[in-house]
């Protein structure tokens, strides 16, 4: 390891091969099988928020610099963004677009576009991509509440197909191999499972895809307001 490197934050790609830890002396890349440092990205600062699932990008959050990075691993290629306060981030399961959450603006990243700025209605904490892709889901962007918004939108309105109500906007979000979204709210105590019903995109569009109800189920964790680290 870099030995004036102070590691931040560590994150392991989908196949297991790699290890990226955010330090700030740069991105501290691991090989996992051979457990050896292979480089430090020098110009990637700050802490891995996320990797695409196909493990060719990886996205780190310099809140000092306001700055966020995108390392593309495969071209040894570094995209820099001006985004302060950047928490969370999440790509979608072809890896073609990633959602970043920093206070009330949301962030879509994609190799094939601009980068998208979307105002929210309120701040957001967490962001999630479900299992099947069609939807990005922010824990906030609206008022107590988890709001969805379809990942084949490119525009810069926010407009969420779905926003269901939570009491207050979890602290996290994350994304059910059952198709479920599971979010915690630490200042209640509680656990939200949001289960999305998704059809077909309405006659004569190809987007979004309808999305008709998000069920909620809520459960109590019982043992009084605590702050969760991860889910």
């Amino acid at each position: 390891m870099p030995t004036d490197a102070t590691i931040n934050s560590l994150a392991i790609n989908s196949a297991g091969t790699m290890a990226y830890l955010g330090s700030d002396q740069g991105l501290v890349v691991v090989d996992a099988s051979a457990n050896t440092v292979t480089t430090t990205v020098a110009g990637v600062l700050g802490k891995v928020l996320t990797i695409s699932p196909n493990g060719q990008f990886v996205v780190t959050s310099d809140t000092g610099a306001g700055k966020v990075y995108v390392y593309d691993s495969a071209n040894s290629v570094i995209s820099s963004f001006n985004i302060a306060g950047a928490t969370h981030a999440s790509f979608t399961t072809d890896s073609l677009k990633g959602y970043i959450v920093a206070g009330s603006t949301l962030y879509q990243y994609s190799i094939e576009f601009t980068l998208r700025v979307i105002p929210m209605t309120a701040a957001a904490n967490d962001v999630a991509v479900n299992t099947t892709g069609q939807f990005a889901y922010t824990a906030g962007g609206e008022a107590g509440a988890v709001a969805a918004r379809s990942t084949c939108r490119n525009d810069s309105t926010w407009a969420p197909e779905v926003s269901v109500a939570t009491g207050a906007a979890p602290d996290l979000i994350t994304s059910a191999s059952s198709g479920d979204l599971l979010a915690v709210e630490g200042g209640s105590s509680e656990i939200d499972k949001i289960t999305p019903t998704i059809g077909a995109p309405a006659a004569g569009t190809s987007c979004p895809p309808t999305l008709t109800s998000d069920a909620l189920t809520t459960a109590s964790f019982g043992v009084g307001a605590f702050t969760p680290r991860q889910i």
